[in-house]
């Protein structure tokens, strides 16, 4: 009536099976890993990283999502080696956010990504010095960057900036979705109620 539970595979063995692709095992380790990784002693979760940042571009994805979290200055050289290599959006997350200042200001061009140039402003805009491409940013990511960089900005700019927003909405359509404390009962919305309005 009652199976007893599988016995968790020692994770030195997932390792060792998930980076020898000849093994048989790879799906099989690859799944228990990332099952457990979140449980693991560090020394475990850095090497299942390296050997990810090494696999195919599944499993480097995967790595990119988690080295967001588990970020050490350790990776820099290994996540520079796969950047250059594939140039893959996802692994430039990692380096806009940790890597020195003075790698993204050289390497500025090569991040293109959507919405790359908004967290490379989060990390340079801090020096009053830099100057903020505003062309390169929709309004509220602006406003965004101001706002959690201390930056300031006069009550004409603030007040153009908002109608900008309330433009760039009723242009692009309006979507229910898009709506905070949305009254289907009385079918009644507030434009102040639009996430966007409210952001900004």
């Amino acid at each position: 009536m009652y199976k007893p539970l599988k016995r968790n595979t020692p994770i030195a063995t997932l390792i060792k099976n998930f980076i020898n692709k000849k093994s048989g095992k790879v799906a099989e380790s690859r799944n228990e890993i990332q099952r457990r990784f979140d449980h693991l002693d560090w020394k475990d979760q850095k090497k299942i990283l390296m050997a990810s940042l090494d696999s195919c571009m599944s499993d480097r994805s995967w790595a990119y999502k988690k080295l967001l979290r588990y970020w050490d200055k350790s990776f820099e050289a290994k996540v520079k080696e796969v950047w250059d290599k594939y140039h893959e959006p996802m692994c430039s997350w990692s380096i806009i956010r940790y890597f020195p200042v003075s790698y993204i200001k050289d390497n500025v061009e090569s991040f293109t990504s959507k919405r790359d140039y908004y967290f490379i402003c989060l990390r340079l805009a801090e020096d009053p010095n830099y100057v903020i491409d505003r062309k390169k940013l929709r309004t509220i990511d602006y406003l965004s960057v101001l706002f959690h960089t201390g930056r300031t900005i006069s009550k004409e700019e603030a007040d153009n900036l908002l109608f900008e927003v309330v433009h760039d909405m009723c242009v692009s359509g309006l979507s229910l979705l898009d709506f905070e404390d949305f009254d289907y009962d009385k079918g009644v919305f507030y434009l102040s109620n639009y996430r966007s309005i409210k952001l900004a």
